[in-house]
């Protein structure tokens, strides 16, 4: 096999991440290796060993993983905070006037109680995925941080989507005793909040793989 390709394989096997960035790291490194290998043909080494001696140059495969796997953790830690944003945004409405009956329904003392924490941790968490944002932004470049931003957005997006779902479902069980359940509450939980949900946190466990 060409050394290159062998190389960049292997590269490939070891990097977890957004598959588009990550094709896009490989190709830049594909470029590179070839750059320096037509170098070594142009002063009359042959091709097997002017790849080969590319390939050595460019670094052994666990440093050079290390600093790309940084940069995907990076985009995916990032990527994961937009999810989180997004959807935690969308849910006001979704729960308030959008949801038949929501804007008519009159809360109980307990659902009441409910609906506050639901409100603070969306709070906490559009303040968390904003800080994630500047965190992949500005602060790699202050700081250099990005597995560390990576694993920590991980568990914090899986936090506050099972806490979401767990609290909202509560509260729509609480109105008028079995709402949840109802031909129209079930459904609308699945489509606007546990499907959503989900890909928030399927982002967030791709988080964790990259960091």
């Amino acid at each position: 096999m060409d050394p290159i390709e062998q190389y960049l394989a292997e590269l490939d096997r070891v990097l977890r991440g957004p598959r588009h960035v990550k094709a896009d790291l490989l190709a830049e490194a594909r470029d590179s290796l070839h750059d320096a290998m037509e170098s070594y043909m142009d002063g009359g080494v042959a091709a097997r060993p002017a790849g080969e001696r590319a390939v050595a140059d460019f670094g052994e495969i666990p440093v050079v993983a290390a600093g790309f796997q940084a940069e995907l953790s990076r985009v995916q830690a990032r990527r994961t905070a937009l999810w989180l944003m997004l959807v935690v945004a969308a849910q006001p409405l979704v729960w308030g006037p959008l949801r038949p009956g929501g804007a008519a329904s009159d809360p109980t003392a307990a659902q009441a109680l409910i609906d506050r924490f639901i409100d603070t941790l969306g709070f906490v968490a559009m303040t968390g995925g904003l800080l994630a944002l500047l965190a992949c932004g500005i602060g790699v470049r202050l700081f250099g941080v990005r597995r560390e931003v990576a694993r920590i957005t991980g568990v914090f997006t899986l936090t506050v989507a099972a806490g979401l779902v767990a609290m909202s479902s509560a509260m729509m069980a609480g109105v008028d005793g079995d709402q949840l359940w109802s031909p129209a509450g079930l459904p609308w939980a699945l489509i606007f909040l546990v499907s959503p949900m989900a890909a928030v946190a399927r982002s967030a466990r791709r988080c964790l793989a990259a960091a």
